[in-house]
């Protein structure tokens, strides 16, 4: 015995045919207009999950890059400086060269302490140089002027000591940490050893007499030492540039491909799209003139 197909079922058909088109056309529209595949994770959960996974990674490389790039400032500022230190250290180291010798008046060795004792006041100024408003020099204390040099040529270190803990580290990628800091102590020395130490001599050898050749030939060695001092730093400051910037450049692969990935998996592709609009128009469409001939010349409209 046949199955009697009413208006009613083929209206009741035809009408759930035509809203799942519909719904399919404004999905598809949706993605679209957003530009995304999905507004929700439940639409595609595993592509959903993926897609927040990168995100946090992504905000993760983003945290990273601001802590790369603070890095990085502070220790162009700490290079930057000590080349500006070397380079008074070498002129001071020659103009101690013409000091060593007795064939100078008083006069003539004077004015050329003056030019050493600027040189020595520019130097004080190196080793308080500030960063975002903390004292690259002064190890973990960055919040106190380390080096104080008073008319008499004493100096005041307020910095860290070598024996605590005053390296200055970031985290620059996952488990991945970079120093970005040198103590003064290591490269200015204190009131006991150290550039201002020799320049005290210095000033105390000119200012006698007589005059003692020799002694100028001691404070000299004592420049050597603070010059290749620098010049290590100086290498050792250049590792810590070119840690940074490898990790930076990993950081950057990094996150060009999660940003590759995201995209495959949230982003519309806008041509498959527009086709695949165009198909569910045209099925919507079918469906409405199939549902408008079983029922008999009577359009869907008239059975929802």
């Amino acid at each position: 015995m046949g199955i009697r197909v009413s208006n009613n079922m083929v209206s009741k058909l035809m009408t759930s045919r035509s809203s799942e088109a519909s719904a399919k056309i404004y999905k598809i529209q949706q993605q679209i207009a957003t530009g995304n595949r999905f507004q929700h994770v439940s639409e595609d959960p595993y592509a959903g999950m993926q897609v927040l996974k990168i995100k946090s990674q992504l905000n993760e490389l983003t945290d990273w890059d601001s802590s790369i790039e603070n890095a990085k400032n502070h220790i162009d500022m700490t290079y930057d400086a000590l080349s500006v230190y070397e380079d008074n250290l070498q002129r001071i180291y020659e103009l101690s060269v013409t000091l060593a010798s007795d064939i100078h008046s008083a006069s003539t060795r004077d004015a050329i302490m003056t030019e050493i004792n600027e040189r020595t006041k520019t130097i004080e100024s190196l080793a308080n140089t500030q960063y975002q408003g903390d004292y690259i020099f002064g190890g973990s204390n960055t919040k106190n002027q380390p080096y104080t040099l008073a008319a008499d040529g004493n100096v005041t270190y307020a910095g860290s000591s070598a024996d605590k803990n005053w390296q200055k580290q970031l985290e620059v990628s996952d488990g991945d940490i970079v120093q970005t800091n040198v103590l003064g102590l290591d490269i200015f020395g204190d009131n006991t050893s150290g550039i201002f130490v020799a320049m005290r001599q210095l000033n105390e050898i000119v200012n006698t007499e007589p005059y003692d050749v020799t002694a100028v030939l001691g404070v000299q060695e004592q420049l050597q030492n603070s010059i290749v001092a620098v010049t290590d730093k100086l290498g050792e400051i250049s590792g810590y540039a070119n840690k940074i910037d490898a990790v930076q450049s990993i950081n950057e692969k990094i996150s060009t491909r999660l940003t590759e990935q995201k995209s495959e998996l949230y982003e519309t592709d806008i041509v498959k799209a527009a086709s695949d609009l165009s198909m569910a128009q045209t099925s919507l469409q079918a469906t409405l003139q199939v549902g408008a001939l079983m029922l008999g010349g009577a359009t869907l409209l008239d059975y929802i």
